[in-house]
């Protein structure tokens, strides 16, 4: 990874899409492996700016945390059952028997804020 960027927002339908397109133009020799390394570092870049800067909803959750792991600053937790709410509205309420796992990157610093997380 290039200047500390995450890469989990290439598992998003747009993440496969450029991922599937790369790929494409890299068989037919259209760029190199490099150039598509570059385009992804972009891409990691963009889209933390993004959700840092133009993204300000808020959600909340209830649920029972089951198994949690950090390993390089990236979080991965599993829970049993959740509700979560948007801005005050319940929008998904699963069973207990129903697994979610959330992954929270640490955000880049910045002047404006330095306790940012990214969640997907």
């Amino acid at each position: 990874m290039m200047d500390n960027e995450y890469e989990v927002y290439r598992t998003t339908t747009l993440g496969l899409a450029l991922q599937e397109t790369l790929d494409e133009f890299m068989q037919s020799k259209q760029i190199s492996d490099k150039c598509a390394k570059r385009m992804f570092q972009e891409y990691d870049r963009a889209m933390s700016k993004i959700f840092s800067s133009k993204v300000n909803n808020k959600i909340s959750f209830k649920s029972k945390l089951d198994t949690y792991r950090n390993c390089d600053n990236v979080w991965t937790l599993l829970f049993q059952g959740i509700e979560i709410t948007l801005q005050n509205t319940p929008i998904i309420k699963l069973e207990n028997k129903q697994k979610v796992k959330i992954v929270a990157c640490e955000a880049k610093s910045d002047k404006k804020s330095k306790n940012q997380i990214f969640d997907d």
